[in-house]
């Protein structure tokens, strides 16, 4: 199973007794300032280090848009180039509303998805300044509980780079067979549920595979999958839940080990690189109906653990 690049998270500052931000008294670091491939030398012109041949390099400390935060650059394969890189913060409300404000009034308009009520992404696209790949994407991500992470995100990085694509290929060559560990089909009030667990280099991914009759459902099932999935989500190095309905409709959600995933198809067909425009992550079944529903679902999960403990060591 390929791995994707996705960002990595990362820990944050704890908050003061006063519950705000901590402003930071050194000098701004124009964070915005850095682009993906560039090279890493470009960081530690700016804020120190030197190449060590590490996956990623952190720094914390840093005066973030006038808050003590965190921000890690991660690199290519070749240990020398910016894949990807992202900053972490703790925030009190009024200040979370002013770096909005801030990334709204430069880049403009943000789309907000909202994964079930407990973690919402706002994301801006950006555009390419002279033909540069930096970054096209800027996401951040909350958590709840004041915690913000800002990601600076170049969907299309990985295909501009042939020598990435080399070291992808070469990598899939020697990669180990991917293995079903665990697996199960059931049935959800009528819709099917397939449970996979693969092992494969090592490592151990839950895949959930959801088809409906209705948007409405997969709304459902999808939110039921995803939050044992959150459940269960330390226990594996990845997970993903791939979603479809009869008219078409898809998602994608996952978490990659750092960072959350999503895409799908919108009602019109068109592809998106965001939660869909038919995903609310909300149920439009009455309470019996839904009651049903999830237990259904419940049955499912607990015979699909009965088959995990029979497989997995």
């Amino acid at each position: 199973m390929k791995k994707l690049s996705w960002f990595a998270i990362c820990m944050i500052l704890i908050l003061g007794m006063s519950g705000c931000g901590h402003k930071s008294s050194s000098e701004l670091v124009d964070i915005e300032r850095f682009r993906c491939q560039d090279s890493i030398q470009s960081v530690f012109d700016v804020l120190g280090g030197e190449n060590t041949e590490a996956e990623r390099y952190v720094y914390e400390n840093i005066n973030l848009w006038g808050y003590n935060g965190t921000v890690t650059f991660c690199v290519r394969d070749d240990e020398e180039t910016i894949q990807e890189f992202y900053c972490a913060l703790e925030l009190n409300e009024k200040e979370f509303e002013e770096l909005i404000s801030y990334f709204s009034e430069k880049y403009g308009a943000c789309v907000v998805d909202d994964f079930g009520g407990t973690i919402k992404l706002y994301e801006w696209s950006v555009s390419e300044e002279n033909g540069k790949i930096g970054y096209d994407k800027i996401i951040i991500q909350d958590n709840g509980e004041e915690e913000y992470k800002i990601f600076f995100k170049d969907e299309w990085s990985a295909i501009k780079d042939e020598a990435y694509y080399e070291a992808v290929e070469s990598s899939q060559e020697n990669q180990e067979e991917s293995i079903a560990l665990a697996e199960g089909e059931y049935d959800v009030c009528g819709d099917a549920l397939r449970l996979v667990i693969i092992q494969e280099g090592g490592e151990h991914d839950l895949l959930c595979y959801v088809d409906t009759k209705t948007k409405e459902n997969a709304n459902a099932l999808v939110v039921l999958c995803y939050a044992m999935c959150e459940q269960m989500k330390t226990l594996f190095d990845e997970y993903s839940i791939y979603a479809s309905c009869e008219n078409g409709c898809s998602i994608i959600v996952g978490w990659n080990g750092n960072s959350y995933i999503k895409m799908g198809t919108d009602t019109d067909g068109s592809e998106t690189l965001s939660v869909p425009d038919w995903f609310t992550g909300e149920s439009s079944m009455s309470e019996s109906e839904y009651n049903d529903y999830a237990n259904a679902f419940e049955t499912a999960w607990s015979e699909f653990t009965d088959e995990i403990e029979k497989n997995v060591n």
